[in-house]
């Protein structure tokens, strides 16, 4: 081997740990950030799906009382027989919004199934993003079996739930990253 191939396999060796070390700081990066993403998802999801159900019930409430009216407007027209015309023009007026309010009491209902479909996209990129996250993890771990055992465990537990509770995953990225 020449001093110019061993100069030029130094320098391609020097540019392969750079290379390494910017790849790795970057996975690194990548690990640190993708909890606080998958926490905001968790956050939107459970945000949504509150409002939505607030929603719901908040129209089912309009929906009995709607009836309610209905049923009394009902009564007023079977003992009203001989009520003036403006008493039936009225209760024919009131008997007409209250279909209506019907049909756009359930309209809204059916519009409220968004937040379903909503969660459930959400809920698949969040479960995406914790599976980057488990390869980062085990990219991180270079072979070691018990930080990927331990980074596996959690993998799937809601990260809102970890939050709250007060654990946390970036203790075991320093004690990776440590080790190197």
């Amino acid at each position: 081997m020449t001093k110019h191939d061993y100069t030029s396999l130094l320098e391609e060796l020097g540019e392969l740990v750079a290379y390494i070390r910017e790849t790795n700081d970057t996975l690194s990066s990548m690990h640190r950030t993708l909890p606080s993403a998958c926490d905001a998802l968790s956050m939107v999801s459970k945000a949504t799906e509150t409002a939505a159900n607030n929603l719901l019930t908040i129209v089912e409430d309009l929906v009995d009382e709607n009836d309610a009216a209905k049923s009394a407007l009902d009564v007023l027209r079977a003992t009203s027989f001989d009520a003036d015309a403006e008493a039936k023009s009225a209760m024919t007026t009131l008997a007409r919004a209250q279909e209506r309010r019907t049909e756009r009491l359930v309209q809204m209902m059916t519009e409220l199934s968004f937040q379903d479909l909503t969660c459930q996209t959400v809920d698949r990129i969040a479960t995406t993003m914790l599976e980057v996250e488990r390869r980062i993890m085990d990219l991180l771990a270079d072979g070691d079996v018990s930080v990927r055992r331990d980074a596996t465990a959690t993998a799937g537990v809601d990260r809102l739930v970890e939050a709250q509770k007060g654990v946390g995953r970036q203790a075991m990225v320093d004690e990776i990253l440590g080790r190197r």
